[in-house]
């Protein structure tokens, strides 16, 4: 058992930047390392399962990125302020989402009806309630993402209500 102290991080840092962090099995960080990754906010991925399922979180959150980038150009002819909004939420992911509100997992159950997706926003529609998925499995998975997933989430069913109540 190896224990990563902040000392090590800072100079490993020194010498190549980093934003994600890959914890070993056989590794742990002191608190004081801990803290280190979160003033600097490193993403932190323990590597304990080699099987080809196990995803780091990081890369999660990069596809996450990416759907919401998709989900914007999709928006961008549609609805211009949700537009704005998905391309914000997707530079928060990109940087890291603050959110200091205690959030709990918010169940979900899907809205959309034959007439919202055969809609000029039918495809926006279902590609956001897709990322809402998405994002509901990873907060099962994820527990210490937790916040910043129900975030996330949130947001994203805030804009796929305020696009069925446009249409109506």
């Amino acid at each position: 058992m190896h224990f990563i102290t902040e000392n090590e991080l800072r100079v490993k840092y020194r010498k190549q930047a980093f934003s994600d962090f890959y914890l070993q099995k056989e590794e742990r960080l002191t608190p004081e390392a801990k803290q280190f990754l979160s003033d600097k906010k490193i993403r932190l991925t323990s590597v304990t399962d080699t099987s080809d399922s196990a995803q780091p979180i990081g890369n999660q959150f990069d596809l996450l990125r990416l759907a919401c980038l998709e989900c914007g150009r999709l928006a961008n002819e549609l609805d211009y302020g949700i537009s704005h909004s998905l391309f914000l939420l997707a530079e928060a992911i990109k940087t890291g989402i603050k959110t200091e509100q205690r959030t709990s997992i918010i169940p979900y159950t899907s809205q959309l009806e034959v007439h919202h997706v055969l809609s000029t926003k039918g495809k926006l529609l279902i590609k956001l309630e897709q990322v809402i998925f998405t994002i509901s499995d990873l907060e099962m998975e994820k527990q210490n993402q937790g916040n910043e997933l129900a975030y996330l989430k949130k947001q994203l069913i805030e804009m796929v209500n305020q696009l069925i109540r446009s249409g109506e």
